[in-house]
């Protein structure tokens, strides 16, 4: 009796709220903004489902904003979606201001128009997210903004905690397979990565899928390659890790790359020998590492050569004396040319 109740006090709400739409509407459209969809309770997404027949007929613009993070959404607020989808609204999606943007963001906030070299510093910092931005000038409030202090900038405590919060939803295996990315760099081969967690294709598989979720990576174009959502999300998993631990990452990361390219060189040998004459490398000096410089040069080299998900990454060669092991074997993976 009583959910009959409340079931019928559903729809006579839904009555009300469309009948006021109607007549407050004065022959002119009535424009509906809520923000932040996936934290709405259950009772007001309810309400949505129940007004969907009728929206459109009605005078209405409704604007509904949302994460689009998988973790984020809840059923109710999927299932809202989904009425909502068969009116076929207009999407949206989201990405980062344009320098124009976050030159006017700076403008307003600095009280002068910004230099466009500290425009391109900020925009590369957040990627021209305005929270991010938004964190990061509240970190030089009151001193002078210039270029070189945005980029040593410490990771701003508002994304700090945004990114604790994602990662406190992650497993233990996901957090641990998501330092030796931060490791890594913005982009990560997974390959490369999984090899330097030493951890089964499937649970690297299963802690990535976390990350995907919780927005934490993103998939990039080229295959087999995550990154991260933005480079401050990288640097606030990365500050997490402890400093003798990071150490030991590098080496690891180093190690498994190496490997990687190992394997590269020996199966393009033996696979593409044709390709190796075309190229008027039939002996494999190319897929040897002839021509990218000396151990102990200090250079870094890009190795154009290799076939894997690791052609983005980029070794840095150091001088054959000894120094820590992380050093020795220190790669990053890089954005490629």
């Amino acid at each position: 009796e009583r959910d009959l109740d409340a079931e019928t006090a559903g729809f006579r709400l839904a009555d009300a709220v469309e009948h006021l739409i109607r007549e407050s509407s004065d022959g002119r459209p009535v424009v509906l903004a809520l923000d932040d969809l996936h934290w709405a309770d259950a009772d007001s997404l309810r309400l949505l489902r129940r007004l969907s027949p009728a929206v459109a007929g009605l005078p209405l613009v409704l604007i509904l904003t949302s994460r689009t993070a998988e973790a984020e959404l809840d059923d109710d607020v999927v299932a809202t979606a989904a009425a909502l989808a068969r009116h076929d609204p207009v999407r949206i999606p989201l990405t980062g201001l344009s320098d124009d943007d976050v030159a006017a963001q700076l403008g307003e906030r600095l009280g002068v128009p910004p230099a466009p070299e500290l425009v391109r510093a900020v925009t590369e910092r957040t990627d021209g997210n305005p929270f991010y931005i938004g964190e990061i000038l509240r970190l030089v409030a009151g001193g002078p903004v210039e270029v070189d202090s945005i980029a040593g900038l410490d990771v701003p405590d508002g994304v700090r905690d945004v990114v604790r919060r994602r990662l406190a939803a992650l497993s233990e295996t996901a957090r641990e397979v998501l330092a030796v990315c931060a490791v890594a760099g913005r982009r990560f081969a997974v390959d490369v990565v999984g090899a330097a967690a030493t951890l089964g294709p499937d649970e690297v598989d299963d802690a990535l899928d976390l990350a995907l979720l919780h927005d934490l990576v993103q998939a990039d174009d080229q295959p087999g390659i995550l990154r991260f959502s933005h480079a401050l999300v990288r640097e606030a998993v990365y500050a997490q890790v402890p400093a003798l631990r990071r150490m030991r990452l590098h080496a690891q990361l180093g190690q498994s790359l190496e490997r990687a390219r190992s394997g590269a060189r020996i199966g393009r040998r033996r696979s593409h020998p044709e390709a190796l004459r075309r190229t008027g490398d039939p002996d494999g000096g190319m897929a040897r590492g002839q021509g990218t410089g000396h151990a102990g040069s200090g250079q870094i080299r890009t190795h154009p050569v290799h076939d894997g998900p690791w052609l983005s990454c980029a070794t840095v060669r150091l001088p054959a004396q000894p120094r820590s092991r992380h050093r020795q074997c220190h790669s990053e993976c890089r954005h490629g040319p």
